[in-house]
């Protein structure tokens, strides 16, 4: 699969970029991705480095669907057979989920796949410290321990049977007990790297508690001197978003980290993902069509693809999951940011900022703040240098916005009317409103 494995809706804010950008966004690299080629051979290089006692920690990041938990999933598979201990956690969207859950899911698999003997061995003292997180360690219950899966793990969905009332809320930590679990955990992964090395995914980070990503940035200063790596993924367009409540975290520990931020794929890349989804090489303005309706991202593409395979008829559809994984991230929006986007959607895929402060009727700094959030969230992108001219960034995006969002319907016409294709209609008509 080439997109994540959560789609609805699944910052390059600094730190060192090892060679992971898309210049091969063509390209197919040994392992079947498409279009990540130098990302993959940047994440192996890390594995090799961690091997060879120099761990650290990666940072993937983007959009919904652009393959990231795939890209995790390559690695994670290529390590463990070179012999890495691969452990895996995933954060969960929603109410309920229980403090420093995909630590939780990273030690019992680690229980797992060590047995209760060496996990007794390893914890030796620091078992009080990991009480917080698993009451087994502190009751010496360690072969209770219920296992978990890694990559591909069907935990991943929401509601599978995933014991969470066995981590406490972390609210309930003073600083001391907090810091022995930090310091627990730590100790033992520390510990199990000397033995082998280890490499720990923790997917979904934009859906992390406080907790869970303080306790990685606790691991950041010994990572280095280890044979431990980590990888972290997470939706910087979702994190960099107002009111995010770990924007200010994440930008931390990204400033101290290898990023990875994958983008769209080229239209070489999307003829090639599309010849796997089918079966057979695509005609070539079929090709250029669905990469501008879904701006490369490779979930978009292989349910477009799937589409034209099954309702050849329906050129101008958007399946339901993209629409799904466009609603989600437009509800996440400020409602005034929404309207905009509708606005934005009707009158086609570029717009002067001017033309939109005229149709809105907003002032131009209050249209300016909203434009900003909106490129942020990666659903308007700058055309022009200086944001002269934006337009919302693929097909799947404007025709969800036009659609399924609400606006009042001379808005609408008002922006439909200040298009350059439309101004000699309006001025035969000689209604009023239009632009001169």
């Amino acid at each position: 699969m080439l997109g994540d494995r959560s789609h609805d809706g699944g910052h390059d804010v600094g730190g060192s970029r090892p060679n992971g950008d898309d210049a091969d966004i063509g390209s197919v690299s040994p392992s079947g991705l498409v279009g990540r080629e130098s990302a993959v051979a940047a994440l192996d290089r890390a594995v090799r480095e961690a091997a060879a006692g120099r761990g650290g920690l990666v940072l993937i990041t983007g959009e919904a669907g652009i393959g990231k938990t795939a890209l995790a999933q390559d690695v994670a598979g290529r390590a463990a057979e070179s012999g890495a201990l691969v452990l895996w956690g995933s954060c969960r969207e929603g109410p309920g989920v229980p403090g420093f859950w995909p630590w939780v899911e990273v030690l019992r698999t680690y229980a797992d796949e060590v047995g209760s003997g060496r996990l007794t061995h390893q914890v030796g003292g620091a078992a009080i410290g990991l009480a917080g997180l698993l009451p087994e360690f502190g009751s010496g219950l360690a072969a209770t321990i219920t296992p978990s899966a890694g990559p591909g793990s069907e935990l991943k969905r929401e509601g599978a049977n995933s014991r969470p009332s066995a981590a406490p809320d972390p609210v309930g930590l003073n600083a001391g007990d907090r810091f022995r679990m930090f310091d627990a955990v730590a100790t033992l992964l520390r510990r199990e790297a000397a033995a082998q090395p280890l490499l720990v995914v923790l997917d979904d980070l934009q859906w992390a508690d406080a907790g869970t990503v303080r306790l990685l940035r606790f691991l950041l200063p010994d990572l280095p001197r280890t044979r431990l790596l980590v990888v972290g993924a997470y939706r910087d367009e979702e994190v960099d978003a107002p009111g995010h409540p770990l924007r200010g975290l994440l930008a931390e520990l990204a400033a101290r980290a290898d990023l990875l931020p994958l983008t769209g794929l080229s239209t070489a890349g999307v003829a090639a993902l599309m010849t796997q989804v089918a079966s057979a090489p695509p005609d070539t303005e079929l090709v250029g069509t669905v990469q501008r309706r879904t701006g490369g991202n490779p979930f978009f593409v292989q349910q477009v693809t799937q589409l034209a395979i099954l309702a050849p008829g329906a050129p101008g559809s958007v399946p339901a999951g993209v629409r799904d994984a466009i609603e989600r991230r437009l509800a996440r929006l400020p409602q005034a940011c929404a309207e905009l986007l509708a606005v934005a959607a009707v009158a086609g895929p570029e717009l002067q900022p001017e033309v939109l402060a005229h149709v809105m009727g907003w002032p131009p700094d209050e249209l300016a703040e909203l434009l900003e959030v909106a490129v942020k969230a990666r659903v308007l992108a700058a055309t022009q240098p200086a944001g002269v001219s934006t337009g919302i960034r693929a097909f799947c995006l404007r025709t969800t916005c036009s659609g399924n969002v609400c606006t009042k319907g001379w808005r609408r016409r008002r922006a439909r009317g200040c298009m350059p294709g439309w101004r000699r209609p309006w001025r035969r008509s000689g209604r009023r409103g239009g632009p001169a």
